[in-house]
Parts: C-alpha cells; structure tokens; sequence
C-alpha cells in the first residue's frame, strides 16, 4: 500500500496545480512554457500556434516508457480544448481527446478514443456538479468499466481545499486535506482548460496531507519552489521525489 500511496501523490502533482475548470484565459505577460523536465523521468517540451494557444507537447522519457507527442488540433472560440491527439509509437494505438461540455459551459464529459486503428475507448471522465463548489469526476476504464470516483471541494478562491477519492463500489479509500498555497503564478496554467482530467487549483501546492482510510496510514507532503524574476515557477522540488525544472521564452 506504500506504493499506492506514493503513486497517488505523483497524481496530484497535477491535480493541485494548474488553472481550474472554468478558467481559460491565455497566462498574460507574453511569456510561455517551453520546457518542463524531471530528474530520472523525461522532458516535455511545447510549442504555440499564432494565437500563442498551446500547439503540441512533446514527451522525451529517460526512462524506458513510451514516448508520445501531442497536438492540440481545435480550440473553442474563447480558447477551450475542443480536440486533441496524442500521437503513439508502433504497435499503440493513436489517442483522440474530445471534450464536451454543458449548455452552461462547464465540461462534462472528457473521452479518450483510439484513431488511426481499430475501433476503441481508451477512457471516459464524467463531470458533475451537485453543488456550488464541488465537482465530481466519476473515470471508467476503457469507457466501460467504473474504477471510481473523485470528489474535489474548492474555496471562493478557486483553490482545492479537500480531495476524497472512492473506488467502484463507493469506498472511501483516501482523503486529501490541510492543502496551503503559495501567490505566485502557475506553471499549469499554460494547459488549455479541457486537458486535465481533473479541477486544479488556482495556485502552487506547498502542503497537503492524505490519510489512507484502508491502512490508517496519514502521508504528509510539501513542496518546494524556486521562482523566476516574472514569478513562474522554475524549480519544484519534494522529498522523497525528483526534482523538476521549468524553462520559459518571452514573445
């Protein structure tokens, strides 16, 4: 169950940094993320198109895991991901990402699909909204079998104040509270809203902590940040876990 844990706080990560679900402006102060790297994992590297909207990622692993590059190939006129392709080696199927969304804009569905190959649903996220301030997203592997769902609660804010995650028959397995937050700008909002599978917070992380509720077991985490003269994040760093850099180009 260590393991578990561990893979869980490599998740958030991404879950407790980036912009949230429904913002989707442009990070202004024309700068943009060129590179990302961690330490013993690979590199990530960006492009933009002429409307400075994030074009392709592009994933170099140091590790022997597969390689992929992704382009983001339509956007929504106000600048949200409508479509995307992940683009895989031989013998992977190619991905598609399709989001979708309600008539009050919020997204409501997120599909993975195979393209280029035979017939498949690699996997489908479904959003909904019992209340002001909570989102859940239920995940169904292969787009039909249910894994389990996550529950986030966001502040006025904007920030994730708990996360509870439950498997396929509606256990509670881990809670995620105590979450702090720096003021600086975030890396992760360079992503266009519809590309996470999850909400995000509006700032960077610098502490949490996940009590697991099938071992009792309480896992406490911090972050720690370098930041440039813009106040981008350069340097993440967390004990127990590779460091990450960050490189930028103005425009």
């Amino acid at each position: 169950m260590k393991t578990k844990i561990l893979l869980i706080i490599c998740s958030f990560f991404i879950v407790l940094s980036g912009c949230n679900l429904s913002d989707h402006e442009i990070p202004s102060g024309r700068v943009r993320l060129v590179k990302r790297q961690t330490a013993g994992y690979g590199t990530y590297s960006y492009t933009y198109d002429a409307m400075n909207r994030l074009a392709t990622e592009t994933f170099v692993p140091a590790l022997m895991i597969t390689p992929y590059q992704i382009s983001f190939t339509d956007y929504t006129p106000d600048n949200r991901l409508a479509e995307a392709v992940e683009d895989l080696p031989a013998p992977f199927n190619d991905l598609g990402h399709e989001v979708l969304r309600g008539p009050d804009g919020r997204i409501s569905r997120i599909r993975k699909y195979c393209v280029g190959g035979p017939t498949c649903t690699s996997g489908i996220w479904y959003f909904s909204y019992p209340v002001d301030g909570v989102t859940e997203v239920e995940f169904w592997d292969n787009g039909s079998l249910f894994r389990g769902t996550d529950v986030y609660t966001l502040n006025s804010a904007g920030q994730i104040v708990e996360i509870k995650h439950y498997d396929s028959a509606d256990v509670l397995i881990t809670t995620t509270i105590n979450l702090t937050f720096d003021d600086k700008k975030n890396t992760f909002s360079f992503y266009p809203e519809g590309f996470l599978t999850s909400p995000t917070s509006s700032n960077n992380t610098v502490s949490y902590r996940i009590t697991n509720h099938i071992t009792s077991e309480i896992t406490d985490v911090s972050n720690e940040y370098e930041y440039n003269a813009e106040g981008w994040v350069t340097k993440r760093m967390t004990a127990g876990f590779a460091t990450s850099t960050f490189e930028y180009e103005s425009y």
